[in-house]
């Protein structure tokens, strides 16, 4: 077969192409009240159709924080053309997420939070590249523990992974 493929190539809501990032590593952020990127969890993506929309979809394989509390909040975001967009939060950009969690996960230095941050469908209209990416607000302070437990000894993965699908 020769020639351009099409965008009739794809059936309509069919799978284009899957792109994951995925990161065992740990860290302990201590930012209050700002937006972060969380480390490892970036996915570039070009889209092979410009009318394309993106199915997008994170775990966060263990959170922790030292105040029992305080809150954390998460959200999806995307840059593209020079431009940073908070996705699944409307016109509220100021501390609303996507999902959040509140304080320490037990007692003890073993506890852990898993998170799975909801799916989203982005329609960002292009065929250049795309990064998306998830952040946290760690709202009040203190240390927030990113793939791991606040005292070391439990550590999971997270992962962002971003599906293209046809329209």
């Amino acid at each position: 077969m020769t020639g351009i493929l099409t965008d009739n190539l794809y059936p309509s809501g069919s799978i284009v192409q899957v792109k994951q990032a995925f990161t065992a590593t740990t860290d302990t952020y201590t930012s209050s009240n700002t937006w972060f990127n969380l480390g490892g969890l970036q996915v570039d993506i070009t889209p092979k159709l410009s009318n394309s929309q993106m199915l997008i979809s994170g775990q966060l394989g263990c959170v922790d924080h030292d105040q029992n509390s305080y809150l954390v909040i998460f959200r999806y975001a995307r840059y593209q053309g020079n431009i940073t967009k908070v996705i699944g939060v409307g016109a509220n950009v100021g501390r609303v997420g996507t999902t959040a969690i509140r304080g320490t996960a037990s007692a003890d230095v073993n506890g852990i939070i898993g998170s799975v941050l909801p799916q989203f469908i982005d329609s960002p209209g292009a065929s250049a590249q795309i990064s998306y990416f998830v952040q946290a607000n760690n709202y009040n302070g203190g240390s927030f523990y990113y793939n791991r437990d606040k005292g070391n000894n439990e550590n999971f993965p997270s992962s962002l992974t971003v599906m293209e699908i046809a329209p």
